[in-house]
């Protein structure tokens, strides 16, 4: 089986543009109301970033917009910095570290981040997520849409886990998707996925200005993943729907992380009613800062 996942306090923020640097990370890590800490989705070799294209605008009601696609830092960076924030004390949450790539990427990933987390003599808490699911990446779908290169990737990765390894999936919208995931994990992934982190952002979104001749927000067509309060029912939706079909299928020991819209206490009990067993925070967090993991918890433990 693969390791077994549980979050003291079940609150994390998502793999995002705010969780980049070291000394952003290092933030989330001091925190007391986070149970985890998530990198930036990382490649082994990092992600050339254009400032000029690779934007983010926050819209009203608590939703944004981003047409970002990777880390411009390297694997190797999130590596030394999780061993720069825990260093001298014993480590008090995991550090999630997101990751994509090729499937012989991900594969090196995965082999470079399992001997990181065994240097020590007790071991480190990292858990690895792979996120296939970034909808703004030219002429490179995300992966958990197609059922045959997402058996690609699971079939890459060892066949015991060490760590805890979860998947980051796309919005999915209708009822063939999800069977075609959970089938996918029954079949190659039983014993290597731990839990499933969903969802990533809606593609294909535009948001125009309000000009009397409205442009995009965003530079270029200025389409690009749609976040926040905007999908948090069809995240709510893929939550619950994942937990059945988890279920259905006998893999009742994959967790579901929850991600999508959650600002508040109210929002974190929904993720938690569908199903979820932790929730990621993401545009709240890029909005308002660390403090908004106080604010949400809060309001839950009233």
């Amino acid at each position: 089986m693969p390791p077994r996942i549980r979050l003291t306090p079940p609150l994390l923020n998502s793999a995002t543009p705010w969780a980049t640097t070291h000394s952003e990370l290092s933030a989330l890590y001091a925190c007391a109301h986070t149970g985890a800490v998530t990198t930036r989705t990382t490649l082994l070799h990092g992600f050339e970033h254009d400032a000029r294209v690779h934007q983010h605008t926050f819209l009203p009601e608590g939703s944004s917009l981003n047409t970002y696609g990777y880390s411009p830092y390297a694997l190797e960076y999130y590596l030394r910095g999780v061993r720069q924030i825990v260093s001298g004390a014993a480590q008090k949450k995991p550090f999630i570290i997101s990751i994509t790539g090729t499937p012989t990427e991900v594969s090196e990933s995965v082999s470079r981040i399992s001997a990181f987390a065994a240097e020590e003599e007790e071991g480190r808490d990292v858990w690895i997520e792979l996120n296939l699911s970034c909808p703004n990446i030219p002429s490179k779908p995300p992966p958990a849409y197609d059922h045959a290169e997402l058996c690609s990737y699971l079939q890459r990765l060892p066949p015991t886990a060490t760590l805890p390894i979860g998947l980051k999936t796309p919005p999915y919208t209708y009822a063939a998707q999800f069977t075609a995931l959970v089938s996918a994990i029954r079949k190659h992934a039983a014993e290597k996925i731990a839990f499933v982190t969903a969802t990533n952002t809606l593609g294909s979104s535009l948001h125009l200005s309000d000009a009397t001749a409205p442009t995009p927000t965003l530079p270029g067509s200025g389409i690009g993943g749609l976040a926040g309060a905007a999908i948090h029912c069809l995240s709510l939706g893929n939550v619950n729907t994942l937990r059945r079909e988890l279920d259905n299928a006998g893999l009742r020991d994959v967790t579901v992380i929850g991600v999508g819209g959650v600002s508040d206490a109210a929002g974190m009990r929904r993720m938690l009613a569908a199903g979820a067993v932790a929730v990621g925070v993401g545009t709240a967090f890029g909005r308002e800062g660390v403090g908004i993991f106080a604010s949400v918890l809060g309001g839950v433990s009233e």
